[in-house]
C-alpha cells in the first residue's frame, strides 16, 4: 500500500508552463540526456539536475540564456523526475559528451 501510495505521489509532478517550452530552443537529445549547445563550441558545460517532481522543460528558458552565453548545458533525465534515485547521472554526461572538459 505504502509502495503504491509512493508511486502515485511520484506520478504527480509540476508541468512546464506553456511558455517555458515555447520559443526557439535548439537542443539534441540523446539517451536521456538533453543538449543544448552554443553557437561556437565551448569546453564549458553545465550540467542540470531538474528540481524534484518538476518537469525538465520548465528549465528551457534558463538553459537557453545560459547557452546564448556560450555554455553547453545538458539536463538529464531523473527516473521519477526526482534526482535522489541518480545522483551521479553527470557521469553519463562525461562519457557521452566528451567535449564537457570543465
Amino acid at each position: 500500500m505504502c509502495i503504491g501510495g509512493f508511486f502515485i505521489w511520484a506520478g504527480a509532478y509540476s508541468h512546464a508552463e506553456d511558455v517555458a517550452v515555447q520559443g526557439d530552443h535548439t537542443m539534441q537529445v540523446r539517451d536521456g540526456l538533453t543538449l543544448l549547445s552554443p553557437t561556437v563550441p565551448s569546453n564549458t558545460g553545465i550540467i542540470f539536475y531538474p528540481g524534484a517532481k518538476a518537469e525538465a522543460t520548465a528549465y528551457l528558458p534558463l538553459l537557453e540564456k545560459l547557452k546564448n552565453n556560450g555554455h553547453t548545458c545538458v539536463f538529464v533525465e531523473m527516473p521519477l523526475r526526482m534526482a535522489i534515485f541518480d545522483p551521479n547521472a553527470a557521469d553519463r554526461v562525461f562519457a557521452q559528451v566528451p567535449e564537457i572538459q570543465h
